[in-house]
């Protein structure tokens, strides 16, 4: 499991980077922690935690999330290698550990990659895979950025993201999961920093309905990251 709002710097900042090595921090809460379509925690929201250091194409990265409201903690450690695809596509491939402590612990090992276009900005295509070892099933998500440079210090972007899950969250259902759609702006600061608003609506298909009988979730973002 991992947060998209959380992990989506780590590609961004190693796909951006130009320097041979640089360094990426991140604190952050959402007022809930929603992945691949489901509340993970239940009750109350998740605060963030995240480093990275990106040597040319290689990012390390480890994230914790803590559970503001419930028992649950959640590590995220892995590797991504940046695929060399030339300006127009950015690609990578990696590796994460998952350990949860909570009252149901789990570990998992995971393999994902991404591709996406970007000859126009104002409409990137992405794609998104992850094999789950532990459930031996695979969870894809296909969106829809638009990224627009409001000012020199704000980006807004609005997205589209639909999720399909074969036997990575469940067996009972292959197909589709959830529909996310939302917003993010991006307040650029000095000295690296910058800030990151996101709102956004995921709608409950197929998938989530048959696992959890789930409804729609709506749910906030805010983080401040760093780079150096």
């Amino acid at each position: 499991m991992k947060s998209s709002l959380s992990l989506l710097p780590l590609i961004l900042f190693t796909c951006a980077s130009q320097a041979d090595t640089g360094y990426w921090l991140d604190l952050g809460w959402d007022s809930q922690y929603v992945s691949e379509g489901r509340d993970n925690i239940g009750r109350g929201g998740v605060w963030w935690g995240g480093a990275a250091v990106s040597v040319d194409s290689l990012t390390a990265y480890a994230t914790l999330a803590r559970g503001d409201s419930e028992f649950f903690s959640e590590w995220n450690i892995g590797l991504e290698y940046e695929l060399p695809l030339g300006n127009d596509w950015r690609g990578s491939l990696g590796y994460q550990r998952v350990e949860i402590v909570a009252d149901e612990p789990f570990s998992d090992n995971e393999w994902f990659a991404s591709l996406a276009w970007w000859l126009e900005p104002r409409l990137v295509p992405v794609v998104a895979y992850t094999y789950s070892s532990d459930s031996a099933g695979y969870f894809v998500e296909l969106s829809l950025y638009s990224h627009w440079q409001l000012t020199e210090s704000l980006e807004l972007t609005p997205f589209v993201t639909q999720g399909l899950d074969y036997q990575y969250m469940t067996e009972l259902h292959s197909g589709r999961n959830h529909l996310q759609w939302g917003v993010k702006a991006i307040w650029t600061l000095d000295d690296g920093w910058s800030t990151t608003l996101q709102l956004a609506h995921s709608e409950a298909q197929g998938d989530v309905i048959l696992d959890d009988e789930e409804g729609d979730l709506n749910f906030i973002s805010l983080h401040l990251s760093r780079e150096f």
